[in-house]
């Protein structure tokens, strides 16, 4: 008897620790795209393209549609479930930058993704986010860039999740490692 009361105890305190677990995490079980509908922006500059103005290879996507500044003020979704990190106006060739921290399971993968450049945020450091929920509107980050577009990044490293960082990088630059082709990744999950 003492037995099998100490096994139900055991069983409902192990319960009780893993809820705590999954109530510290907010899980993301699909990735969608940023900006919607999917497939309506293209990519105008990739995922490692060579940068002649800063002389290095780029770290995300800029993404827009059409022309210039016809996108601006558009729409800009959180890709998955996640906690926002950072969410704040990181200076000049930045602009307004939100990162969200996501846990994509069943991998249990740790991804940030950033968004940059945006006109606006809507949303604050530790705020739970859901796929698909507007994040902020594209800008051009306070009239840096001469035509809007959205900075996206995709970073597999945590510790990349509470500042915006370079932007682009030199190929032998150790940081490669800690970014992935954004378009590769959504395809992926």
């Amino acid at each position: 008897m003492k037995k099998n009361l100490f096994s139900l105890l055991g069983a409902l305190l192990i319960t009780i620790c893993l809820n705590q677990v999954a109530q510290a995490f907010v899980f993301a079980y699909e990735v969608g795209d940023p900006l919607l509908p999917a497939g309506s922006y293209h990519i105008s500059q990739y995922f490692g393209q060579y940068n002649s103005d800063f002389s290095k290879y780029h770290l995300g996507e800029d993404r827009n549609r059409g022309t210039c500044n016809d996108d601006y003020g558009d729409n800009v979704y959180s890709i998955a479930n996640g906690t926002v990190t950072y969410a704040q106006n990181a200076g000049s060739s930045w602009g307004n930058v939100v990162i969200v921290q996501h846990i994509i399971l069943p991998s249990f993968t740790a991804v940030n993704s950033l968004y940059g450049h945006l006109d606006s945020i809507n949303v604050s450091v530790g705020q739970d986010v859901s796929i698909g929920q507007k994040i902020g509107e594209m800008g051009d980050a306070d009239g840096y860039y001469e035509c809007a577009h959205l900075h996206f990044e995709i970073r597999n490293n945590s510790s990349l999740n509470t500042t915006p960082g370079p932007g682009y990088a030199t190929w032998s630059d150790p940081l490669w490692y800690y970014y992935e082709d954004p378009s590769d990744f959504i395809s992926a999950y």
